[in-house]
């Protein structure tokens, strides 16, 4: 009998753990004011069919991955096509699984689209474990059929590729002199807090100068400025900053010894592109 107890004892603690588990996942909220439930765990790389309900007023997908390394991840959505011929089409989130914040947002202008077939979006990243919300952009309930969505993702690692969240001054990612970063530039997602930057820190001597190069990988042509600022103020003592355009060598040369920092911005293209940017002495 007393076996028997404490059989039944573990069988009632190990379904405590996992009521706990799924409630747990509940208390979670994304900057969209969604519960982050249903998760998907996809580890480093996998791939998942989503079923959009058409009478869902929740229609959101989380996916769960992490990076084993610092480096990026990848991921591509299929557009799901209606009976009527209208293509859906989503924002994304990605959130810090520790700490439940908006690491990366991006809201979608569909002029801006290369293909109406899919999307696509690269985002560098610290190691560690994340969620990615996919979220309609476009309404699917109402449409009074269920759509799919193929979804694939993969990680990387990379030590010279951009870390999110580095939206402000304060979350700069620090340069090393001579080593090429690369990063996406994204957007300010629709719910997101903070306008959409990415920002950079180096530290450069006074009277060295110095190269900066920047380039754009996109096809646009009039979309980003890198500006370079001083450590002590918000512009440096020509009051608007040295500006690099898509594709711009910069000749630096400081007035102070300190940390220096670039700041990249976007000007009204909602698309995620591509950049490189690397710091050498002249």
């Amino acid at each position: 009998m007393n076996n028997i107890k404490k059989i039944m004892c573990t069988i009632f603690a190990m379904a405590m753990l996992v009521s706990v588990s799924i409630l747990g996942s509940e208390d979670v909220y994304a900057v969209s004011n969604t519960p982050v439930n249903n998760v998907v765990n996809l580890g480093t790389g996998g791939s998942y069919t989503k079923t959009w309900d058409s009478e869902s007023f929740t229609n959101h997908c989380f996916i769960e991955f992490k990076l084993n390394k610092d480096g990026y991840v990848n991921f591509k959505v299929e557009s799901p096509v209606a009976s009527d011929g209208t293509s859906k089409f989503f924002d994304f989130y990605i959130y810090s699984k520790k700490g439940k914040k908006e690491v990366w947002g991006h809201t979608l202008n569909t002029l801006k689209l290369d293909t109406i077939e899919y999307q696509s979006c690269k985002v560098g990243l610290k190691k560690g474990s994340y969620y990615l919300e996919i979220m309609p952009k476009t309404w699917i309930t109402g449409t009074g059929e269920n759509l799919t969505s193929a979804i694939t993702l993969s990680t990387k690692a990379d030590k010279n590729y951009e870390k999110e969240s580095n939206n402000t001054r304060k979350t700069a990612n620090t340069l090393k002199l001579g080593k090429k970063i690369t990063g996406t530039y994204g957007d300010e997602g629709y719910f997101s807090k903070n306008k959409y930057q990415d920002w950079y820190k180096i530290k450069l001597t006074k009277g060295k100068t110095y190269k900066f190069t920047f380039k754009n990988k996109s096809k646009l042509k009039t979309t980003t400025m890198a500006r370079i600022l001083a450590s002590n103020q918000i512009y440096d003592t020509k009051g608007y900053g040295n500006k690099l355009l898509k594709n711009g060598k910069l000749l630096y040369t400081p007035a102070k010894s300190g940390y220096y920092y670039i700041q990249i911005e976007n000007y009204g293209q909602s698309k995620p592109y591509e950049y490189t940017l690397k710091v050498t002495k002249k």
